[in-house]
């Protein structure tokens, strides 16, 4: 039976071993540097905070809480270094970072084909409301999770993901 993510973290705490770094590398990588890249709108800095957030794992594996997702703890690291490379950086402004899902890789062929009239209708949402469809349908966060890093109430996670989806639907029907 494979561990679930936060058994491995816990094992990697308590051990150091690299292959079980590696499986948590593996099992995340992918889903945060897409989050990485959709905040930052730049996919060089994404690598390169999302290798940051992975060696800070690394080092300090103990900060970890194994109560709480490793996922929305990941996030959490690359959200923090991002605003931190806006203060020292000046890096454009936070809403033209949803231009950057036009450079993600998209696997479903419905979805790609109406890829252009999703992205300007994301386009037109808030930053609350487009990191919110982005972190239950890019990452697969649960309502819980998404409140968690968000440091809301599920309640209002809901609400921010019921009106994201009725003005995505309202700004599709527009365009269509």
């Amino acid at each position: 039976m494979p561990l679930d993510d936060q058994r491995l973290m816990q094992e990697f705490t308590s051990s150091g071993s690299r292959e079980v770094f590696s499986l948590i590398y593996q099992r995340n990588h992918q889903d945060l540097f897409r989050f990485v890249t959709w905040l930052s709108g730049d996919s060089e800095l994404a690598r390169d905070i999302t290798q940051n957030v992975f060696l800070k794992v690394f080092r300090k594996p103990q900060l970890f809480d194994p109560n709480k997702s490793l996922k929305v703890w990941l996030f959490s690291i690359a959200k923090n270094q991002w605003k931190n490379e806006i203060r020292y950086h000046s890096l454009r402004q936070v809403e033209q970072s949803a231009e950057s899902w036009s450079t993600l890789e998209v696997e479903e062929p419905l979805f790609n084909a109406k890829k252009n009239l999703v992205q300007k209708a994301l386009n037109r949402l808030s930053f609350d409301h487009k990191e919110v469809v982005l972190l239950k349908y890019s990452n697969n966060l649960t309502i819980a999770e998404i409140s968690d890093y968000l440091e809301c109430s599920e309640g209002t996670v809901k609400s921010r993901l019921f009106y994201a989806l009725k003005k995505l639907r309202e700004e599709i029907a527009q365009q269509s």
